[in-house]
């Protein structure tokens, strides 16, 4: 189970419970897998906030609730979440806006800011902090067209 990727304590539990294993055999070899340092929760809920943040443009509580799908523990789950900085959040928030946004041009503003919000919804994203980044993408995007159009009129 620990050869194709990191595991919490909860993931073996379980996975030995699958296999039918007595529970104090599983107790024992959980234990003995911390020990001898082969499962480390703390550790791995560092990573998973990490990679959650770059690869999937997860919210701290985006990333609060997959740790705690995978059986991670309050504690160490809230020392994960404190090192992702803010810097780091906004920018992973911005640019899944702007991807959001340039796959839905062409659209109604309306249906483009309720598709995003939708997105920034599951992802774990707070109403407030979404809709500032969406109406900050949508004004980038008018004073680009603004400013095509400019050179586009003193061109002809």
């Amino acid at each position: 189970m620990l050869t194709g990727a990191p595991r919490t304590r909860r993931q073996i539990s379980d996975g030995l419970r699958r296999r039918d294993y007595p529970d104090d055999v599983i107790d024992e070899i959980v234990e003995r897998f911390t020990d001898v340092g082969l499962l480390d929760d703390a550790e791995l809920a560092g990573m998973i906030a990490r990679s959650q943040l770059a690869e999937r443009s997860l919210s701290r509580r985006g990333i609060a609730a997959e740790l705690r799908r995978r059986g991670i523990d309050d504690d160490d789950a809230q020392a994960a979440l404190e090192t992702i900085d803010d810097d780091a959040e906004d920018a992973a928030l911005r640019e899944l806006v702007r991807k959001r946004l340039a796959r839905t041009a062409g659209l109604e503003r309306d249906v483009r800011v309720r598709r995003v919000m939708g997105v920034l919804a599951r992802k774990g994203y707070a109403p407030g902090p979404a809709l500032a980044a969406i109406s900050a993408e949508l004004g980038a995007e008018r004073d680009e067209l603004a400013a095509r159009d400019d050179v586009e009129a003193w061109a002809d």
